[in-house]
């Protein structure tokens, strides 16, 4: 049987994944033999809680919510490093006072229930003009004329008009 990667009938993309696993068997930090490693050198040890740390970081960074200034001081800090004459310019003025503006749909959320409300409300409308629930009407008035009909031929019309005259 022919290896894996000289068959003719896989693409580009199962190739890749083979390569990719294989690598991450080898290469993993989940391998033994890199678990061995680590346990007995104290300078991986040190670059790997190092690593953890960062990741840490990063990972709490984007979970913070930021103080609403954060934009402008930042603009301000970086306009300090500019020489003095561009310091005055226009469009550094604007820099300084640059506030961030929320999207479109972070200003509209607090209206989001008024507004899910006033489509169900038009969904209905306009489903009451095309005459949605009028058909409804018709088919209940057909059903009932499919009763009546089914009481006619098995107990009779006289009974029947009995049971649906009262």
């Amino acid at each position: 049987m022919k290896p894996l990667f000289l068959r003719k009938n896989h693409n580009c993309k199962t190739i890749r994944h083979w390569v990719g696993d294989v690598l991450n068997s080898r290469l993993s930090i989940h391998s033994d033999w890199i678990r061995a490693h680590i346990v007995n050198c104290p300078r991986c040890q040190q670059r790997l809680t190092g690593f953890n740390r960062v990741a840490l970081g990063l990972h709490l960074i984007k979970t913070q919510t930021h103080h609403k200034d954060l934009l402008k001081n930042a603009n301000q800090q970086t306009l300090m490093v500019l020489h003095q004459s561009l310091q005055q310019l226009p469009q550094a003025q604007k820099l300084r006072a640059k506030q961030p503006r929320p999207k479109f749909l972070n200003r509209m959320a607090k209206y989001s229930k008024s507004i899910s409300h006033a489509a169900a409300c038009f969904a209905i409308l306009i489903l009451m003009r095309w005459g949605i629930f009028s058909g409804m009407e018709k088919f209940q008035s057909e059903g009932q004329k499919a009763v009546h009909q089914y009481y006619v031929n098995n107990i009779g019309e006289d009974l029947t008009d009995d049971i649906f005259t009262a």
